[in-house]
């Protein structure tokens, strides 16, 4: 679970730089997708701590929020996908 939490902030970062770097070429829905895409990724990464004190034996998650993370997350891949591809700098 730590292992997969950690993954979704380190895609998150990394969608984060991307935006910022694709910036100036994205149109303004694109660039929403991007925002909300990382909203979802962040929101599934803390869903997926387990506790005040992030115990690797206790874990806690709230199913009904990470399965709405990942719709937004869904959602928002399906809404870059309708637009132009992104180019790879």
């Amino acid at each position: 679970m730590t292992l997969l939490r950690d993954n979704f902030f380190e895609l998150n970062r990394e969608l984060h730089d991307q935006a910022l770097r694709q910036g100036l070429h994205l149109d303004q829905e694109e660039w929403n997708a991007l925002r909300r895409a990382e909203g979802a990724l962040a929101a599934a990464a803390v869903c997926l701590m387990s506790g005040h004190h992030d115990c690797p034996t206790f874990i806690a998650v709230n199913a009904d929020k990470l399965e709405n993370c990942l719709t937004t997350l869904t959602l928002s891949i399906q809404s870059l996908k309708a637009h132009s591809p992104l180019t790879q700098v």
